[in-house]
């Protein structure tokens, strides 16, 4: 919970994502646990590009604070919160285009 929502850093880097996508971020700032959070993020299914969008963007969030988290423990270096960002976004791309 701490890692993925609730650590400082991890808050900003999910704020970033309210002036794209305020459900993204209103999600990860409402939750009480991982469970109740992936469960508001995996159920809401109004247009299927609004569900794919919050999804992807949830996912690849989470797996890149998990990696950020890793990388500053094992390696010793740390991304700027921006930087963790811009990769997350390149990502999703990356995601939208191979589905495309």
């Amino acid at each position: 919970m701490h890692l993925i929502l609730r650590c400082p850093y991890a808050k900003e880097v999910w704020h970033s994502f309210s002036s794209t996508n305020q459900l993204v971020a209103g999600y990860a700032r409402e939750a009480s646990s991982i469970v109740g959070w992936w469960e508001k993020v995996f159920s809401h299914h109004r247009k299927k590009e609004e569900a794919f969008q919050i999804c992807t963007t949830s996912v690849y969030t989470a797996w890149n604070l998990w990696n950020e988290r890793n990388r500053h423990l094992f390696q010793h270096e740390s991304l700027p919160i921006q930087r963790l960002c811009n990769i997350i976004y390149d990502e999703i791309c990356l995601l939208k285009e191979a589905w495309e």
